[in-house]
């Protein structure tokens, strides 16, 4: 590739956009009829994105971009180098891969009755063909891409694609390439039902290269996905099961169909609609599942911390919402639905917000640190991010084969994805960083692989948490930055 013309051109598509976006001061004066005709073919033009952006994704996969903003994984440096979200990045990364990397086999199945030497070359063979199709289909799905269909369009194929089953007929390339060819004359929902159609029809006819249909078609395809809150506090959750799974979801729920289950009336006065109920009925699975006390059903902590400050406790509002352990913001009636109306554990803090002591707990020390942690950070502590405690990792700040003990001021909340990309030899080898404690502050922070300043999570949502509370309310921290301060 010659950079440096691909460097100049990138020059004139800034310099074009600046100065079409100069023109465009005051759109009201405009003459829509004479500049309608031109910005159709600037839509037009800009379709072309969607190749582009795909085949970097691609470019940066390979290369294990990550190590440039000290991370391991491409779709970092896709969300904080590019400013994507993190939907956005795993569709372009999705893009890339289904575009230019090279087909894969499908999965081996399960061991069956050996197979004779005749059989057995002929299903080489099949593989073969069908491996040699899906390259082929691969390259006419790059043509069609870079017949400029739209970036919504292709993101939106490749999330309809994600239903297609491993053995389908025809294969992801070959729906792929089809798809790219339609997106250039049917608008986008249009080809959204033309695809799924086209989807189900692949599934159906799918056989294994045995010619037999893959009985774990459907589980393989099992997945559950919690969306963000909105704002009244809820939010969207989906999921796909199998067959064994909705039966065992339809027999779960099937008890909260009757009017007065889970209510606090009688049947008679019961007038909550049946999707109310189902999952009021769900909820009361969950509850009974988290009141267990068995190690069998009990895999992991499954409680739900809530952190608030004392000051917070004695002026509690119907309005007021405070982070819990699992990422979300409870408000006073959602944590007494939950139960976790009384003081069950308390964390005592300093005046810079970080822990001092726990109490009325019987649990272990592990847990106890985990709790205490929660109250101090509340989430990953890796600048930006917002995994909560709950799907995070402890992390021992000086590594434990350093000689880092594993008490409270050497411990640090990190998502396995910061956890993985955390350099323990603190050498900024591979462009990793390392977190560390601030000496000033007591914030833990991360610090950049040249040796830098220490960064800290500011975000919105580590703001909520007991320990941020407290250092504002010292002046041990910026109330707007959320960056530590002096006094």
């Amino acid at each position: 590739m010659d950079v440096d013309h691909l460097a100049t051109l990138i020059r004139r598509i800034n310099s074009s956009y600046l100065e079409l976006s100069a023109l465009m001061t005051d759109p009201a004066g405009m003459d829509f009829d004479r500049i309608r005709p031109e910005f159709e073919r600037l839509e037009e033009a800009a379709a072309h994105r969607g190749y582009i952006d795909a085949a970097f994704a691609y470019a940066a996969d390979r290369a294990g971009a990550g190590k440039y903003v000290g991370a391991v994984h491409s779709l970092e440096y896709l969300m904080r180098a590019l400013g994507l979200s993190r939907s956005e990045a795993r569709s372009r990364l999705q893009r890339g891969e289904a575009l230019f990397a090279p087909p894969k086999p499908p999965p081996p199945e399960p061991e069956g009755p050996a197979r004779d030497e005749a059989e057995e070359q002929r299903r080489r063979e099949a593989e073969a063909e069908r491996l040699r199709r899906q390259e082929e289909a691969q390259r006419q799905a790059r043509d069609a891409a870079r017949e400029a269909a739209s970036a919504e369009k292709q993101a939106m194929i490749s999330r309809e694609l994600e239903h297609l089953n491993a053995h389908s007929e025809p294969s992801y390339q070959q729906l792929l390439a089809l798809a790219l060819a339609e997106a250039q004359h049917r608008g986008l929902e249009d080809l959204r039902i033309w695809l799924r159609g086209r989807i189900r029809e692949a599934n159906r006819r799918g056989r294994t290269p045995q010619s037999r249909k893959d009985p774990f078609a459907a589980a393989r395809k099992r997945r559950l996905s919690i969306g963000a809150q909105d704002a009244d506090g809820g939010a969207q959750v989906s999921m796909y099961l199998d067959a064994a799974g909705l039966a065992m979801l339809q027999a779960a729920l099937t008890p909260g169909r009757r009017p007065g289950v889970n209510a606090s009336v009688p049947a008679e006065e019961d007038a909550r609609p049946m999707a109310v109920r189902l999952v009021d009925q769900l909820m009361a699975v969950v509850a009974a599942y988290l009141a267990a006390d068995s190690a069998h059903t009990r895999q992991g902590v499954g409680s739900v911390a809530v952190s608030m400050t004392a000051a917070e406790l004695e002026g509690v509002a119907g309005g007021d919402r405070f982070p819990s352990s699992t990422g979300h913001l409870l408000g006073p009636a959602d944590i007494l639905r939950l139960g976790a109306a009384r003081y069950d554990l308390g964390v005592l803090h300093d005046d810079r917000g970080a822990v001092l002591d726990l109490g009325r707990t019987q649990r272990s020390a592990s847990l106890a640190q985990r709790l205490a942690l929660f109250a101090r950070e509340l989430c990953c502590t890796r600048p930006g991010c917002t995994v909560g405690v709950g799907e995070a990792d402890i992390h021992h700040i000086r590594s434990w084969l350093a000689g880092g003990g594993t008490d409270i001021e050497n411990l640090t909340v990190l998502c396995r994805s910061h956890h993985s990309a955390n350099r323990d030899q603190r050498d900024g080898a591979g462009g990793l960083g390392h977190m560390d404690t601030d000496p000033g502050s007591g914030r833990v922070g991360w610090c950049p692989p040249d040796g830098g300043l220490l960064q800290f999570n500011d975000t919105e949502f580590q703001q909520h948490s007991a320990g941020a509370k407290i250092r504002r309310q010292s002046g041990k921290e910026d109330p707007v930055s959320g960056r530590p301060g002096g006094g």
